[in-house]
Parts: structure tokens; C-alpha cells; sequence
């Protein structure tokens, strides 16, 4: 049973299905996401849940980093502590 829609054609109809059930639209263009910087959409429907912007993650990184030197800090001053009983 053959189809008697031509490839193009059922492209088109699943698109405006799409539209029609989702109301919004498939046709690709060149918006650009201010929230992932992805093309195609707007903020409003990002697919991308956990976006975090150059900034946070650079704070992130810093943190960690800090938090690292504190430890490695901490164990230094331990050892010496330790090195002074014996």
C-alpha cells in the first residue's frame, strides 16, 4: 500500500501538524536562543534546562579552585603539626 504523498508533501503536513498541535512553528530560521545561544527557537521554549552563563560558570570554577587550595593548605599544616610532635 503505497503512499500517494509525495516526500516533500508529507514533510509539509507533519510540520503544520505540528503547528497545529503544539502551536508553534517548525520552520527552521535564524533566531538565535539569548539563553543557549542555539539557533531556531527563543528563550521562552529553550530545550536546554540547565544553561548557566560564562560568568557563573568562571565563579564556579574559581570556588572549586579556592576550595581545593584550602584543602591542600589544611593538609600542609597538618603535616608539619604532625612533623613537630614526633
Amino acid at each position: 500500500m503505497g503512499s500517494s504523498m509525495s516526500l516533500e508533501e508529507r514533510f509539509y503536513a507533519l510540520i503544520r501538524q505540528h503547528e497545529l498541535i503544539f502551536g508553534e512553528s517548525l520552520v527552521l530560521t535564524n533566531k538565535r536562543c539569548s539563553k543557549c545561544q542555539g539557533l531556531g527557537h527563543t528563550p521562552s521554549v529553550c530545550p536546554n534546562k540547565a544553561i548557566i552563563t560564562l560568568a557563573e560558570w568562571e565563579a564556579a570554577m574559581e570556588e572549586e579552585n579556592e576550595e581545593k587550595n584550602e584543602d591542600e593548605r589544611d593538609h600542609e599544616l597538618e603535616e608539619t603539626q604532625d612533623h613537630g610532635r614526633g
